[in-house]
């Protein structure tokens, strides 16, 4: 019964596998970390494979001898061995589920960690724009999750001239006199911006804003790619409200 539940496991793991990175490329590609469609999924897969899998495992075959003909015996006749019931399956189905719940959980934890993708609350009480010459940036929203700070927001390009707001070791945002630098990693921030054009994206701070701060600034400390439009940009005294927690 021992071996049946481990190769009946063992049917199940690669579907668990495949489909649970299955689940994190189409989150990560699509940015749709939000949804539990894909989580659902790779549930009702594994759940799915590990039945089938326990309900087809071939049976251990009947393993005591034969009847000898009359007159005729056999020294130390094994016992007959015990056949399997359906507590095996309980048990392979117990150990499926647990394992995928525990999994599915440090897989989301994980990969929240690595990329910023958290949930949280938008402590930004109106969007707040700086303008240098032609270049205008402009704050539209801050996220504040339970690792990161999250800024979505948009750059204007209204020259003749392409230019670049790279984010390492050139964006930073400022609360309460702590500098933070943003994550080059983590954030969703395309850097160029054409002439008369205008790109959003999300830059991501690694530390938590204080449930108490009212106000932030955000700065891009150069712009690259033209003459005219050069030096820094700052975004002063973007107001926040409170923490509601």
């Amino acid at each position: 019964m021992a071996s049946k539940s481990v190769r009946a496991i063992g049917a199940a793991l690669p579907t668990y596998v495949v489909s649970t990175a299955l689940a994190v490329v189409v989150n990560f590609a699509t940015d749709s970390w939000r949804s539990l469609l894909p989580w659902l999924i790779v549930a009702v897969l594994v759940i799915a494979s590990a039945a089938i899998a326990a309900a087809t495992a071939a049976p251990q075959p009947d393993r005591t001898p034969p009847p000898l003909p009359a007159g005729y015996y056999r020294p130390h006749a094994p016992p007959p061995r015990p056949r399997s019931s359906g507590s095996g399956r309980a048990v392979i189905a117990v150990v499926v589920v647990t394992v995928l719940i525990v999994s599915i959980f440090a897989v989301r934890f994980a990969f929240g960690l690595i990329t910023g993708r958290e949930t949280g609350v938008d402590r930004l009480v109106e969007p707040v724009s700086a303008t240098n010459h032609a270049l205008t940036l402009t704050v539209d929203r801050v996220e504040v999750t339970a690792h990161f700070t999250r800024v979505s927001m948009s750059a204007s390009n209204g020259g003749g001239d392409a230019l670049t707001l790279p984010i390492y070791s050139n964006c930073q945002m400022t609360v309460d006199r702590t500098t933070t630098s943003a994550s080059t990693i983590a954030s969703q921030w395309p850097q160029n911006v054409p002439p008369e054009s205008t790109i959003s994206g999300v830059v991501v701070f690694r530390f938590v804003i204080p449930g108490d701060a009212t106000k932030a600034s955000l700065a891009f400390s150069t712009i690259f790619g033209s003459l005219s439009t050069r030096g820094s940009i700052v975004v002063r005294n973007i107001p926040l409200r409170p923490d509601p927690s």
